[in-house]
């Protein structure tokens, strides 16, 4: 009976536990926004251009198949990052992988029977596997620590080229706190042996793809510090260091040697054999010039594109670029695990302890000014904001929430480094907000006190202090809205 007695009561635990809701985690995504990336598809010279599917969706990193009647890219339209094929005049959608990793940048094998794909399975780590298209298969390629990625299979079908951070440290960029990005080049056969690199060390070469003779790749190169200006939106250099310009080389894998291809101002990539010359994507600051060019001196369609593929003649091109879109306040998205709900939402997002409601750090108004930042408070699961608090000469960062839920504490300061793209160094212990020697950053706590909400500031700089009190909009009457 004590035996029974317990069962019963463990089943009873089982099934309160069960009925528990998730618990809720926010948190922000720097890019892209919800339907933030679009796919499409064209003629190589930008005619014709039209989306590729009905509606936009976190769509990205098109590879046309060998035939060219179908194209296999990446969606988060289900939840987690997949594989997806689809026939070229938008039809006959399929769903390839449905696994809880990160599934993603997919090329098709020259008999257009296995895919070739970087997945975070089995641990976590960005790996390169292959897929049987028929049974649907999947096993790992690559093994090892450090990432694989952007995977090509040669034409030939006897080598799978990669680029890989293995072998290499994520050293801190000159004067930040965000890591480098460095990749080498590599080669292995498709049954895993074989692997060599291809290159010289310790800088960045990345997206590499065959020429017809299966013995030559391009890639595109830079040095270890362009890495952390090059991956923005907006690729700024800093004063005083390297340009945002890259360089499009041609490797041959059996000697290691290579060849300038072509350069050019702006950020080259996603380089690719297309017939007699190379494609490749331009991403630069000024003026209206991003998008698609050839060596020759042609060129393709314009905007904010990020990856292309090429049809076997040539004639077409399929491609996913950035979409102007909000950033979401509140946005539901995938979660492995049941027992927690994840939500996209803004920057440094934080819960009242009540948990109906929240706080977050609004961007800067205009992107040209690196100031002006605010703090935004939005009711659980709405998808509305409402800003009470804003320096428009300074920024505001991190919000949060005080253990009874009536004021909230936050940074007012420049915050160059984290606002300001990459012009801001930290070279000196006095470029540092908490040693700086004059009064640029504080720390805030915003107060409910009748029909207005109070902040006060206070300032510790080792021997410095400031105060000061400002107001901002009640919780009653708020009027400035985002989202």
């Amino acid at each position: 009976m004590r035996t029974l007695a317990v069962i019963l009561m463990a089943a009873g635990i089982g099934l309160a536990v069960s009925e528990r809701p998730p618990q809720q985690i926010v948190y922000a995504r720097v890019s892209p926004n919800p339907n933030g990336l679009g796919l499409f598809i064209a003629s190589a010279d930008g005619s014709d251009e039209r989306p590729l599917l009905g509606a936009a969706d976190l769509d990205y990193d098109p590879a046309f198949a060998p035939d060219g009647r179908t194209i296999v890219f990446t969606s988060e339209r289900e939840g987690s990052a997949d594989l997806f094929r689809v026939e070229t005049d938008g039809t006959g959608l399929e769903r390839l992988t449905d696994d809880p990793a990160y599934d993603d940048q997919a090329a098709f094998s020259p008999d257009g029977r296995r895919l070739v794909f970087v997945s975070t399975r089995q641990g976590g780590y960005a790996r390169v596997w292959m897929m049987d298209l028929l049974s649907k298969r999947v096993t790992a390629l690559t093994s090892g620590s450090g990432g694989d990625y952007r995977p090509s299979w040669s034409p030939d079908g006897a080598w799978i080229a990669f680029a890989s951070g293995r072998g290499s440290e994520l050293p801190f960029a000159y004067g930040r706190w965000e890591r480098l990005q460095l990749a080498d080049l590599y080669v292995v056969h498709p049954d895993g042996s074989g692997l060599e690199r291809v290159g010289t060390h310790g800088e960045f070469c990345g997206s590499p793809k065959w020429n017809r003779d299966s013995r030559h790749l391009i890639a595109y190169c830079m040095s270890a510090e362009q890495t952390l200006s090059n991956r923005r939106a907006v690729p700024e250099a800093a004063a005083g260091r390297e340009g945002t310009d890259t360089r499009l080389l041609s490797f041959d894998i059996a000697t290691g040697a290579s060849d300038m291809v072509t350069s050019g101002s702006g950020v080259l990539f996603n380089p690719s054999f297309v017939g007699s010359t190379v494609g490749y994507i331009r991403k630069f600051a000024q003026g209206s010039g991003a998008g698609i060019y050839y060596a020759d001196g042609r060129s393709g369609p314009k905007g904010d594109i990020r990856t292309a593929s090429w049809s076997p003649d040539g004639s077409r091109v399929v491609f996913h670029k950035r979409l102007t879109t909000p950033a979401p306040v509140w946005r539901p998205s995938f979660s492995r695990l049941p027992g927690y709900q994840l939500t996209m939402t803004g920057i440094l997002p934080s819960f009242a302890p009540a948990g109906d409601e929240f706080a977050m750090t609004g961007r800067p108004p205009n992107p040209a000014r690196p100031f002006g930042s605010s703090i935004v408070v939005a009711a659980t699961g709405t998808n509305q904001g409402h800003v009470i608090y804003q320096d428009d000469s300074r920024n505001v960062l991190a919000p949060q929430w005080s253990p009874r839920g009536d004021r909230i504490i936050f940074g007012v300061g420049v915050f160059g480094a984290f606002f300001d793209g990459f012009n801001s160094r930290i070279l000196e212990p006095g470029d540092r907000a908490e040693g700086a020697r004059t009064s640029r950053s504080s720390i805030a706590t915003g107060a409910a006190s009748g029909n207005s909400r109070v902040v006060r500031t206070t300032a510790h700089f080792r021997r410095w202090r400031l105060t000061a009190s400002v107001s901002c909009i009640a919780p009653s009457a708020r009027r400035e809205t985002t989202g």
